[in-house]
């Protein structure tokens, strides 16, 4: 594992506080300090200026932290290699929820079929917690529909999936075309701060100048099927990818929304660290789902 002295830098990277950094890891102010005088010594560089009375890290402090986060990343997932059954390993996957309930289920179930020696772990979240996981080490990859930094991650398409808003089969939007801007007397639901979905609506909403408070009304919720189930009872209108409502429109209990000029597509990655000693096998994984 790492020499605590770089623990120390990245916890101090995340905080930017000697004192906080002190207390996330039960050690005194002195001996942080130490630690990060012990690195600036080392590589002969500053590594973190304070601007006003705000610390902040340097240009080669940045450097370092990536740096120090492909060590460490690496360090994890050796020892996880090393420590798991002689004759099995385990994925740690991150998923967004699109990807986590409605596509990955069916690849994982046949991958796990095809490799006896393999087991998966699988984390369900939005593509803010899942990234923050993926830097800490606790998932391997992640399977994002969500924006994010692609100058940080390595990444790969997995595909290109369609973005429409729906509408229950009884709401007089069914069956007509619309243009965007007359739907602003609905009430929309849309999913929580931080998840792919909500981060989809609210920037194809700023191309036509509008944002979610232009609607009339706003409702707010993290699951899927509760935003689904107010949707058939015509309760509001959502914006969803089409694999999470797919069922829905083939029975006949969800609408597609016709709206002008309308035609949105977003890209769902397979996205893991950068320089990563498991690069390969990981990858084994993203050809599998192609």
């Amino acid at each position: 594992m790492l020499d605590n002295r770089y623990e120390t830098f990245l916890v101090l990277c995340d905080t930017l506080s000697y004192t906080k950094t002190a207390h996330v890891l039960f050690v005194t102010q002195p001996t942080v300090t130490q630690h990060t005088k012990y690195l600036e010594n080392k590589y002969q560089t500053k590594l973190f200026s304070y601007i006003g009375k705000r610390l902040s890290l340097t240009e080669k402090g940045k450097e370092l932290r990536k740096y120090v986060c492909e060590m460490k990343l690496n360090a994890i997932q050796i020892e996880n290699q090393m420590l798991s059954g002689k004759n099995r390993s385990t994925l740690r996957i991150g998923a967004t929820k699109t990807i986590g309930e409605y596509v990955i289920p069916r690849i994982l179930k046949a991958y796990l079929g095809k490799n006896d020696d393999q087991d998966a772990d699988m984390y369900v979240d939005n593509t803010q917690v899942l990234l923050h996981m993926l830097d800490s080490g606790k998932i391997d990859f992640a399977l994002l529909e969500g924006f994010f930094d692609k100058s940080s991650y390595e990444y790969r398409l997995l595909k290109s999936e369609k973005f429409i808003g729906v509408c229950s089969p009884d709401s007089p939007l069914c069956g007509r075309k619309w243009k965007l801007d007359e739907l602003k007397n609905e009430r929309i639901i849309v999913r929580e701060q931080g998840s792919g979905t909500r981060e989809i609506i609210e920037r194809v909403l700023q191309q036509y100048s509008l944002e979610l408070k232009s609607f009339a009304h706003e409702s707010q919720i993290s699951n899927f099927t509760a935003i689904k189930e107010l949707v058939k009872n015509n309760s509001g209108i959502t914006f969803l990818y089409l694999p999470v409502v797919e069922e829905e429109l083939k029975n006949g209990s969800l609408c597609v929304i016709d709206i002008e000029d309308f035609d949105i597509k977003r890209e769902f990655n397979f996205v893991m660290p950068r320089k990563s000693l498991m690069e390969e096998k990981y990858l084994d994984f993203y050809r599998f789902c192609l």
